[in-house]
């Protein structure tokens, strides 16, 4: 018996964007495992990159979207603070911190924080601007639901397509913004098998290159951008 190979994820998710004819979309994740295949075999066609309480973060993988990232993590636990130093050291990235957050991989951002994270996510999207030569992102309003090699997609909404990758515990994670998001975006929910990380020791959270060791802290973080822990510092706040 012979088997044939599963296509990689990247591969996977350009035939979701080639059966909706999306050429150039916006792109929200958590686990590099989903994105960073694609961004570097189609990085034309990512238009702008949010991070959700990703659990480490690769700088030299992202550079190339520095100027369109952002990051939305707590504050909280050491590794946090050797993250948000790896997003401060991106030029142009946006980073939003949630005052007194902790967010581990098990955690549930847009149930704890959805309209804090919901409102960064829509400044930073409504704020972007392609740079020279860019043709920006296409409008689209349509309903539709399907599958397209391995990952199932549901679409609502009109406006810029905003790709909804999982995170990491179920697609569903993104219900409590969605109606929010696409009376701005069209928004491209993704799950399936394909996608997503499993649970287990690799959601514990990644030493980030450069960052030592140290013990948590109680109280909030040193860190707190505008004072309030409310604002994004990219120089665009």
């Amino acid at each position: 018996m012979t088997f044939e190979p599963k296509p990689p994820v990247e591969e996977r998710l350009f035939q979701v964007l080639r059966r909706l004819d999306i050429d150039r979309a916006h792109f929200a994740a958590r686990s590099a495992l989903d994105w960073s295949g694609f961004a570097g075999a189609h990085p034309d066609r990512i238009a702008s990159l949010t991070l959700i309480c990703p659990p480490g973060i690769d700088p030299e993988a992202l550079r190339p979207f520095s100027s369109r990232l952002l990051v939305i993590t707590g504050d909280q636990g050491a590794p946090m603070e050797g993250l948000m130093r790896t997003v401060e050291g991106l030029p142009g990235a946006a980073l939003k911190t949630l005052n007194g957050y902790f967010s581990p991989g098990w955690a549930d951002i847009f149930t704890d924080r959805g309209e804090e994270s919901a409102a960064a996510m829509e400044a930073f999207l409504k704020g972007w601007a392609p740079a020279t030569g860019d043709e920006g992102t296409p409008t689209l309003s349509r309903d539709d639901e399907g599958e397209v090699a391995g990952i199932s997609y549901r679409v609502r909404g009109a406006g810029p397509p905003l790709v909804l990758l999982p995170l990491m515990l179920a697609p569903s994670q993104w219900e409590p913004v969605i109606s929010r998001l696409s009376e701005r975006f069209c928004t491209i929910s993704l799950g399936g098998a394909a996608l997503g990380t499993p649970l287990g020791p690799s959601l514990a959270p990644r030493r980030v290159p450069g960052d030592r060791p140290k013990p948590p802290r109680s109280g909030t973080s040193a860190r707190r951008g505008n004072g309030s822990g409310r604002g994004m510092r990219n120089g665009r706040d």
